[in-house]
């Protein structure tokens, strides 16, 4: 056990330089980036490490290490529908306008109809009076008339 540890501090110095190790790495890193029409963007990260080892008997160890990594992949958020715009708010709105127009139209029939009785009021006590006043005169002057005529008849 402790067999080689003590062999490599009996060694001579030229002997001691020559015991070393060689440690190469190379390493490779590729990202690929892929999409598609359901999900979104992903990253795919490819990543070699390469290792060679040297030994003081010249045996040669290579090791090689890939690692991929892939995020998950997350699919774009669904479109969320907007609000609606028939909010109570709204509704109510409408609804006091509606009644307005509707209070304000029974408002104008109700002033047509006053001013039709109005001029029908107007129209029967203006031919009833002028009917009696056009009979009244048409009498008195027939009267009047009659009795010019008569008091004329009797002058002569």
């Amino acid at each position: 056990m402790y067999h080689g540890s003590i062999e490599a501090i009996n060694t001579t110095p030229a002997t001691a330089a020559t015991t070393k190790t060689t440690l190469t790495a190379a390493v490779t890193s590729t990202t690929t980036f892929t999409t598609t029409a359901a999900t979104a963007i992903t990253a795919t990260t490819t990543t070699t490490t390469t290792t060679t080892t040297t030994n003081n008997n010249n045996n040669t160890t290579t090791t090689t290490t890939t690692t991929t990594t892939t995020p998950t992949t997350t699919t774009p958020p669904t479109p969320t529908t907007p609000p609606s715009t028939s909010s109570p708010i709204i509704i109510i709105i409408i609804i006091i306008i509606i009644i307005i127009i509707i209070i304000i139209i029974i408002i104008m029939i109700i002033i047509i109809l006053i001013i039709i009785i109005i001029i029908i009021i107007i129209t029967i006590i203006y031919y009833y009076y002028y009917y009696y006043y056009y009979y009244y005169d048409y009498y008195y002057y027939y009267y009047y008339y009659y009795y010019y005529y008569y008091y004329y008849y009797y002058y002569y």
